[in-house]
Parts: structure tokens; C-alpha cells; sequence
């Protein structure tokens, strides 16, 4: 076979032209023979990722919800409520705000406490003592910055008038094994509400 022949038979070869798809493919394939990776591709969004994207974002979705309504049931926030004052109070600026703090924890537990149930008084007194413990650390002028004895001084007021329906409360549910430790709560409140009388 002479040169021509062959060229002849090549010649129907010119007329015919790859797909588009083809193209591309050929184009992809040279990009990464050059620089390793595929060039052309980047950054056009692929329908399965896009499906694997909406199904995380469901499943984040759905979780958030179940979490939201686990943390929303009255059991989980009493167990809960603790760690939060704790916290809010570790975060407190001053020991004023700390008092404060301990304070409405202690009014949070007596709200809810449950007469047929002896461990909430138990919570409850708890609380109160922590509150009692914090209240007796107040400097009774105030701290420059901080808090006033303005402030100390109503904030003992609504601690001794805590501490009188507490103590009738543990009277009429004869929780008499309290109202000796609550008394002595009282005393030294109304000693420390003396200082602003004089």
C-alpha cells in the first residue's frame, strides 16, 4: 500500500467530530494528566452531594428538635436548673450578684416544692443554707463599683421575709426537724438588718 491509498482511506476520518460530552471528557482527562487534579470540575455542585447536603441538614434539623424538646420536659429542667445557677453564678462579677443568685435558687426550690415529697425539703434547705452562707460574706456597706448598701439592705429584707413563710410553711406541713435551722437562719438576718436600724 502506497502513501496515497493510505491517505485515501484516512481522509473520511476528517469529517467526523466528537460529542460534546466527549470533548469535555477528553478536556478533563488532559487537565489532570497536566497539573493532578481536575480543574474544569471544581466547584460545580454534583446532584448527589447536594443530596447527601439535604439530608444533613434534615438530620441536624431533627436532632435539634429532639434535643429542644428533651431539655423542654419538667424532669430534665429540675435535674438541669443546678448546673445552670451554678454556672450563671461561677460567672457572676461580684459576690453581691453571686448572692443574688443563690438567692433566687433558693426562692426557685421553695416554689416548687412538693409536700408528699421529703427530699424537696431537703433541696430546700439546702439551698437556703448555701443562700444564708453567702449573705453572711455581704459587706452590709457595699463595695465601691459593685453594689451599695442600698442593695444590701433590701436584698436582707426579702431574705428574712423568705425566711418567715418558709419557717410558717415548715410549720403547717410539721416539718419540725427544719424550723430550728431556719430560725437560726432568722436571727442572724435580723442582727445583720439591725446594722442599717442604728
Amino acid at each position: 500500500m502506497n502513501e496515497k491509498d493510505v491517505i485515501k482511506k484516512l481522509s473520511p476520518l476528517k469529517d467526523v467530530t466528537p460529542s460534546p460530552q466527549r470533548i469535555k471528557r477528553m478536556k478533563n482527562k488532559i487537565f489532570m494528566e497536566i497539573d493532578g487534579k481536575n480543574t474544569q470540575t471544581k466547584g460545580i455542585p454534583h446532584y448527589d452531594n447536594y443530596k447527601n447536603l439535604q439530608r444533613w441538614q434534615y438530620a441536624t434539623f431533627i436532632v435539634l428538635i429532639l434535643i429542644i424538646g428533651i431539655f423542654s420536659l419538667p424532669s430534665v429542667k429540675k435535674s438541669i436548673q443546678p448546673l445552670v445557677y451554678s454556672t450563671r453564678i461561677a460567672l457572676a462579677d461580684n459576690h453581691y450578684e453571686k448572692t443574688k443568685l443563690v438567692f433566687e435558687e433558693a426562692q426557685m426550690e421553695f416554689n416548687s416544692i412538693n409536700d408528699a415529697n421529703i427530699t424537696s425539703y431537703q433541696e430546700v434547705m439546702a439551698t437556703t443554707g448555701t443562700t444564708n452562707e453567702y449573705i453572711s460574706r455581704l459587706h452590709l456597706q457595699g463595695e465601691k463599683g459593685k453594689y451599695t448598701s442600698e442593695q444590701c439592705k433590701k436584698l436582707y429584707q426579702q431574705y428574712a421575709f423568705y425566711l418567715s413563710t418558709l419557717n410558717k410553711h415548715l410549720r403547717q406541713v410539721k416539718q419540725h426537724k427544719y424550723e430550728a435551722e431556719v430560725l437560726k437562719y432568722q436571727q442572724q438576718a435580723q442582727a445583720r438588718l439591725a446594722y442599717y436600724k442604728s
